[in-house]
C-alpha cells in the first residue's frame, strides 16, 4: 500500500472476527476462538463489529445472512411503498419493467451469496415479492391496493359498502406463470448456475474456478461435490453452485451420441459442452425452472387444478 501510494481511510475503517462454533472445551484450547482486544493499523485502533455492508451486501460475522435478510427486506418494503405512489401514473404495459427496476434489481443483486441460506429466512422475502406481485399484476383487489378503500358512493354500490371486507389474498401462482416471473428461489439458482457457468466457461476468475472439479468420467459435466464437515458448509457457493448444476446440467446440454466406433466424444454435438452459447443456457434454464412453477400435482390424479404452492414447485438441487 505504502510502496504504490495507497491510502486507507482509517476513520472508516473496521475489522470483522470471523470464528468456528466450538462447545467450551475448545474454545479453551483453539486459537482462533480468541479474539484480540484490539487492532491497530499505523497506531490508528479500528473498531470491531459484528455486521459490516460491504459492496451493498450485509455480512455478519457468523455467515448467517441474516443481517442482509433484514437490510434487504427493508429496502424491498421501501420500493413497495414507490411503486404503490407511481402504479397509476404509468400504463400497465410498463409495468413489468417497473418490476424489474424497481423490485427485482434488489431482490437480484448478489443473490449467489446470500441466497443459499435456510429456506425458512426466504421466506420473509419471499412473501415481500409476493406482495409486489398482487399490486403490480394481481387481478383481484385486497388492502394493499389504493382502490380498496375507496368510500365515494359514486365509486362503489350500495352493497358493496355494507358488504364485509374481504382480506383473503390471491394467490400467486398463476401470476408468476402467465407473466413468465421466477420466484425467489428460481432467481437464486438462475444467477448461481450461470456464474458457475461463466466461471467454467471462461475460466475467470481462476482463483474460484480452482475449487471446481470435473467427474472422472470422461463423457460427464457432472462435478465433484466438495467435502463437507457441517451443515453450515452446505450453505456455501461451493457446495450449493456443484449441486445445482449437476441437478440441472443434463438438462441444459444437448446429448452427445456414439459415433461409428461405439464411442461417446465430448463436444461432437453443438451444445454438449462449455461452448455452449451463454444466451442458449439462459433460454433454456429460464425455462426448466419456469416448468417447475407450473407443476401441479393434483392433475396427475385428476384432480382439480390448484393455485397453491407446493414442494414439488420448488426446484430441488
Amino acid at each position: 500500500m505504502v510502496s504504490n501510494q495507497l491510502h486507507i481511510n482509517l476513520t472508516k475503517s473496521v475489522f470483522m472476527h470471523f470464528k468456528p462454533n466450538f462447545n467450551q472445551s475448545e474454545r479453551q484450547t483453539c486459537a482462533r476462538t480468541r479474539i484480540e482486544k484490539s487492532l491497530k493499523i499505523s497506531n490508528f485502533k479500528l473498531k470491531r463489529v459484528t455486521k459490516v455492508k460491504f459492496l451493498g451486501v450485509m455480512i455478519d460475522d457468523k455467515l448467517t445472512w441474516e443481517a442482509q435478510i433484514e437490510y434487504l427486506k427493508e429496502k424491498l418494503l421501501s420500493s413497495i411503498v414507490v411503486i404503490k405512489r407511481i402504479k397509476k401514473f404509468i400504463p400497465e404495459s410498463e409495468y413489468l419493467g417497473l418490476y424489474n427496476s424497481l423490485f427485482k434489481s434488489h431482490i437480484s443483486y448478489c443473490i449467489s451469496s446470500w441466497g443459499g441460506t435456510s429456506k425458512y429466512k426466504l421466506e420473509k422475502i419471499f412473501s415481500i415479492q409476493k406482495q409486489c406481485i398482487r399490486i403490480l399484476f394481481g387481478n383481484e383487489l385486497n388492502f394493499d391496493h389504493a382502490e380498496y378503500y375507496q368510500t365515494c358512493a359514486r365509486a362503489r354500490t350500495y352493497q358493496q359498502h355494507i358488504a364485509k371486507k374481504d382480506f383473503t389474498l390471491e394467490h400467486t401462482k398463476p401470476i408468476f406463470n402467465d407473466k413468465k416471473l421466477l420466484i425467489l428461489h428460481h432467481l437464486y439458482i438462475y444467477h448461481t448456475f450461470l456464474e458457475l457457468f461463466k466461471v467454467l466457461k471462461f475460466k475467470s476468475p481462476i482463483s474460484i474456478c480452482e475449487y471446481f472439479d470435473f467427474s472422472p468420467r470422461v463423457s460427464s459435466m457432472l462435478l465433484t461435490l466438495p467435502k463437507i464437515k457441517n451443515e453450515t458448509e452446505k450453505c456455501n457457493f461451493v457446495f450449493k453452485a456443484s449441486s445445482i448444476w449437476n441437478a440441472l446440467i443434463d438438462k441444459l446440454l444437448s446429448k452427445c451420441i456414439l459415433n461409428s466406433e461405439g464411442i461417446i466424444i465430448p463436444g461432437s454435438v453443438s451444445g454438449s459442452d462449455l461452448s455452449t452459447s451463454i444466451s442458449i443456457i439462459k433460454s433454456k434454464l429460464k425455462d426448466v425452472l419456469l416448468e417447475t412453477q407450473k407443476f401441479d400435482p393434483n392433475t396427475q390424479v385428476g384432480w382439480k387444478k390448484s393455485d397453491e404452492w407446493y414442494r414439488e414447485n420448488f426446484f430441488q438441487s
